[in-house]
């Protein structure tokens, strides 16, 4: 790791007007790639729902097919 790397949340709250689900005000937050930021939580500025990274969302996959689960990012999303 470098020491510039960072690491993207995004909201995935429906209703937030910072979340995936509007793309033209969609936030991203970059943080340090360092275990601190990936073992804490992160929440959105705008609705206080918890922040996704590429991570949370790959490590979930891994997971879940080691378990034999249907993948499913239901579970991320706030507000369905």
């Amino acid at each position: 790791m470098k020491d510039n790397d960072e690491i993207s949340y995004y909201c995935f709250n429906k209703t937030c007007k910072a979340s995936v689900y509007f793309h033209d005000s969609v936030r991203i937050t970059d943080l340090p790639f360092t275990a601190l930021t990936l073992t804490s939580e992160h929440y959105c500025s705008i609705c206080q729902s918890r922040l996704v990274s590429v991570v949370d969302i790959e490590l979930r996959q891994a997971i879940t097919q080691n378990l034999l689960l249907p993948v499913t990012l239901d579970n991320l999303i706030v507000n369905k």
